[in-house]
């Protein structure tokens, strides 16, 4: 005798629940042994899959992964701006930053040091900026007056 899928559902979930097959059987109206045996092909495809499942895991973590290092625009800029010696060192640090991988205290305080100037001489190109930009509007507002 053949089982529908409705059936099937509710052996599987009555098992879940842990509800004897005499009781499966009682209730669906399905001889024991038809519940022994969808059972049993239900268990062993279960376990093909759970297989497949760890061969698949295994042959993945087989291949080492490597790691594609994200480089910002910020990074290009520091290391492109810098000189020889600086773009080299920071290179390598945002290299070692970029694959996760620990930095020295040395190689921290030289990131700090270079990230400081060169936010400083922004800073003093956006003030220079500002300055002009006032005097700008001083002249344009002194123009509308004496026009």
């Amino acid at each position: 005798m053949a089982i529908t899928k409705e059936q099937m559902e509710k052996i599987r979930e009555m098992r879940k629940n842990g509800i004897p097959i005499a009781q499966m059987a009682k209730n669906l109206k399905i001889s024991r042994q038809v519940i022994y045996k969808y059972l049993k092909r239900f268990e062993q495809q279960e376990n093909q899959n759970k297989q497949q499942q760890i061969q698949e895991m295994q042959s993945q973590t087989q291949q080492p992964v490597q790691p594609q290092p994200a480089v910002s625009q910020i990074q290009k800029e520091l290391v492109e701006n810098a000189t020889e010696k600086e773009g080299d060192m920071l290179a390598r640090i945002l290299a070692k930053y970029n694959l996760s991988e620990p930095l020295t205290t040395e190689e921290v305080n030289f990131l700090i040091g270079t990230l400081k100037k060169k936010y400083l001489s922004l800073d003093k190109v956006l003030q220079e900026e500002l300055k002009q930009g006032e005097e700008n509007e001083a002249r344009k507002a002194f123009l509308a007056k004496i026009s």
